[in-house]
């Protein structure tokens, strides 16, 4: 029987996740280990370390925008405060992700997995969020001000003091 371990790993200041396996064979002594830690996550800081940056906070978020804005995936990354303003994140997969107090004016999120990030006290003035799938995201205090809201899923989500959410920009289904 095989038993799971959460194991986390910093590398370089940046956090990485992974899972430790650990368990006997049947009919065997032997034990066996192998740790699975995320291939992106890995390759993420091997760009990190080639980049030689100085070690303050603000050049690793902003290395970590370059690569999301790139690699349009950043499963629960920390970006929280970045600016995204303006760029296209269309299809991206955020999931999990802390994206507070973020910028995201007239950015593209257009059918973007968003679900179970935090959003909150975010800039989305403007933004295209159709189709974009926020299921269980924290939205608290954030500003959707001319969000394009068109198909967004919002099952579970958080949306305490959100601002610019009215009927012209939002449709919510009724159950029957």
């Amino acid at each position: 029987m095989k038993r799971g371990y959460i194991l986390s790993v910093i590398l370089g200041g940046v956090f990485f996740w992974g899972t430790l396996y650990a368990g006997e064979q049947e009919g065997s002594d032997t034990v066996s280990e192998s740790v699975a830690v995320s291939q992106e996550a890995v390759t993420m800081q091997a760009d990190l370390q080639k980049e030689s940056l100085p070690q303050g906070k603000d050049d690793v978020l902003e290395v970590l925008v370059k690569k999301v804005l790139k690699n349009k995936k950043c499963y629960g990354c920390n970006l929280a405060g970045a600016d995204f303003s303006g760029h296209n994140l269309n299809d991206a997969d955020l999931e999990g992700a802390n994206l507070s107090h973020c910028s995201f004016q007239n950015t593209r999120l257009k059918n973007a997995n968003l679900k179970g990030t935090d959003l909150s006290g975010s800039n989305m003035q403007g933004a295209d969020l159709r189709r974009a799938d926020l299921y269980r995201a924290n939205l608290s205090d954030a500003d959707l001000t001319g969000a394009d809201l068109e198909e967004t899923i919002f099952d579970d989500t958080v949306l305490h003091g959100v601002m610019g959410l009215n009927q012209q920009n939002i449709f919510l289904e009724e159950d029957s």
